[in-house]
């Protein structure tokens, strides 16, 4: 079974501890022991293609079937997983820092599924994109920045269709796992096709920020950029929230600078449903858009499409996907805007 939306927020469980005798580390997993990897993917694939309407949304789910199966990869891992690092750079480090990394397993089952979910699950975006936007219905993006990207799949199945595709993350872990050779550079799919991925806060980041650069026609960003993460209704552990590390004009004036005239910022969310009254506020709960239309506007924006309500298709999806409860607990917005040419 893959991880309901619910479970990527709140899941981030790792295996603690090997058995009696095991002499192998313990696996890093998304959710659980369940094997999902390309096979799985490709299966899935396959079966979300009838809700795909446009046909290079078609072409870019078959696009499953050409990612490359991964050998298991040894990483370093702090316990709270905000640290992280491969094993050669872990054999650089001091014997001070290397006690506070343990050792861990990332297979393939991990490298496409992450703490964060596969990419499978960008099927109802791509739709969105090429339904409401207005350069996307014949062909996918020629240059594409997935902000918060959380798992690699869905960018090699668009670097597969021949698109430059470039992920950006805060998150140390992705940086380790997702920095063999083999990963970014030329993707050969369908069609040829690169693919980058940097890691850091962008744009707060300046350097991280000139290396992302521009020239895109369409960002996206996926259960990332969520009113409650951004700008939550009630007080709440920082920790649980999405830090951009800069004000919000800011932030806006850099995807619009990052787009080329004509191109595209989508954001798309998937919730669970609110805490009922008198339980905790739950942040990833509240997947509206962080910003008004009339700030969308002033950021020099043309907004196409403000928290429309996506949650038939979504949860038509999660039923492919096996997500638990998808068709009482969990809920989908999308907001979608331009600059203008």
């Amino acid at each position: 079974m893959t991880r309901s939306p619910a479970q990527l927020a709140l899941a981030l469980a790792l295996t603690t501890a090997a058995c009696a005798g095991k002499t192998t580390p313990p696996r890093m997993v998304p959710d659980d022991d369940e094997i999902y990897g390309v096979a799985e993917m490709t299966r899935d694939a396959k079966l979300l293609e009838a809700q795909a309407e446009t046909p290079w949304v078609k072409q870019w789910l078959a696009e499953a079937k050409n990612l490359p199966t991964i050998a298991p990869r040894t990483l370093y891992l702090s316990e709270d997983r905000q640290q992280c690092t491969t094993e050669a750079n872990y054999r650089a480090l001091s014997p001070e820092s290397q006690s506070k990394l343990s050792e861990r397993i990332a297979d393939e089952t991990f490298y496409y599924n992450t703490y964060y979910g596969h990419g499978l699950a960008y099927l109802r975006a791509f739709e969105v994109l090429a339904q409401v936007g207005t350069r996307f219905k014949e062909g996918p993006p020629k240059k594409v920045l997935d902000f918060g990207y959380g798992s690699i799949g869905q960018l090699r199945q668009l670097a597969g269709l021949g698109s430059t595709a470039v992920g950006v993350d805060i998150s140390e872990v992705l940086s380790a796992m997702y920095s063999w050779p083999e990963d970014t550079g030329e993707i050969r799919g369908t069609l040829p096709g690169r693919l980058a991925i940097y890691g850091g806060q962008y744009p707060a980041d300046l350097e991280l920020k000139a290396k992302v650069g521009g020239e895109y026609d369409l960002v996206i960003s996926k259960n990332v950029l969520k009113r409650g993460y951004i700008h939550p209704a009630e007080k709440v552990d920082p920790r649980k929230l999405v830090q951009l590390g800069v004000d919000d004009a800011t932030f806006l004036a850099t995807i619009r600078e990052a787009l080329v005239p004509g191109g595209h910022f989508l954001i798309y969310n998937i919730c669970p449903k609110p805490a009922p009254p008198g339980e905790p506020y739950i942040p990833w709960a509240d997947g509206h858009s962080p910003w008004t239309q009339e700030e969308w506007e002033r950021a020099g924006f043309k907004v196409l499409a403000i928290d429309v309500v996506d949650d038939d298709k979504m949860r038509a999806m999660g039923r492919v996907l096996k997500w638990e409860g998808v068709d009482t607990d969990y809920f989908a917005h999308y907001t979608l805007v331009m600059r203008p040419e």
